[in-house]
C-alpha cells in the first residue's frame, strides 16, 4: 500500500530483516557505483540519501543524478554548509540536522499524551483537543518570568 521502494544499506542484518518483510534491499557502500546501480536508481521516483559522510553522500547524489536526470532527490546535510555543493552536483532539496531534529520534535509532540505543564510548571494549564491528540497550552509562565525580574537589583 506504500511506495515501491529500494534500500541500500551496509548492515547485513538489516538487509537480511528487510528482505524478510519484502522490502527489496542491497548490501553494501552506496557511494559504490555498482551498490547503487543494484537498486536501479534509473527506475526511481523518488530518491532520498542520508548517509552520515559528506563525501559519500555527494557521490550517491551525483550518481544518482546521473542515472535519473529527472528523480526528486531529497538528501540529508551532514553539516549545513554542504547544501550548496550537494545542490551543484544534483540534490532537488537538502536538509540538515537542525531542521530534520526540529520537525521530528513538532511530529512527536502531537502525540504525547503527556501533561506538558509538568515540565512548564504550575501554572501552566493545558488540555487536549479532541479528536486531534493535540496538545493546547495556556502558560502563565512569561509572567511569573518577568516579575522574578523585576524583583532582582
Amino acid at each position: 500500500a506504500g511506495l515501491p521502494l529500494a534500500v541500500i544499506e551496509e548492515d547485513l542484518h538489516l538487509v537480511q530483516e528487510l528482505s524478510r518483510l519484502g522490502i527489496p534491499a542491497v548490501l553494501g557502500d552506496a557511494s559504490h557505483r555498482s551498490i547503487l546501480a543494484a537498486a536501479h536508481p534509473e527506475r526511481a521516483r523518488l530518491i532520498v540519501v542520508a548517509l552520515p559522510d559528506s563525501g559519500a553522500t555527494r557521490a550517491v547524489v551525483r550518481d544518482a543524478r546521473r542515472a535519473n536526470p529527472d528523480v526528486p532527490i531529497l538528501a540529508r546535510l551532514v553539516r549545513e554548509g554542504d547544501e550548496a555543493e550537494l545542490r551543484r552536483v544534483g540534490a532537488t532539496s537538502t536538509i540538515g540536522p537542525e531542521r530534520a531534529g526540529a520537525m521530528l520534535l513538532l511530529e512527536e509532540s502531537a502525540r504525547v499524551p503527556y501533561p506538558v505543564s509538568r515540565w512548564i510548571g504550575r501554572s501552566s494549564r493545558t488540555n487536549t483537543i479532541p479528536a486531534t491528540g493535540r496538545v493546547r497550552m495556556r502558560s502563565g509562565l512569561g509572567d511569573r518570568c518577568g516579575r522574578e525580574r523585576r524583583q532582582r537589583p
